[in-house]
């Protein structure tokens, strides 16, 4: 694969915070992180 190629591959990575995680895409023709979505995971919570 040339170098090309794999530069332009969007990147993905969820971040897993205490109360929520966040979905972002790294864009890189872009340069820039496009942020998909918040989830709160507070939300899906069910207490016994």
């Amino acid at each position: 694969m040339s170098a090309a190629t794999t530069d332009n591959r969007l990147h993905n990575w969820i971040y897993i915070g205490e109360r929520a995680y966040l979905e972002c895409t790294f864009i890189p023709w872009l340069n820039k992180c496009v942020y998909r979505r918040t989830v709160d995971l507070m939300r899906d919570v069910v207490l016994l």
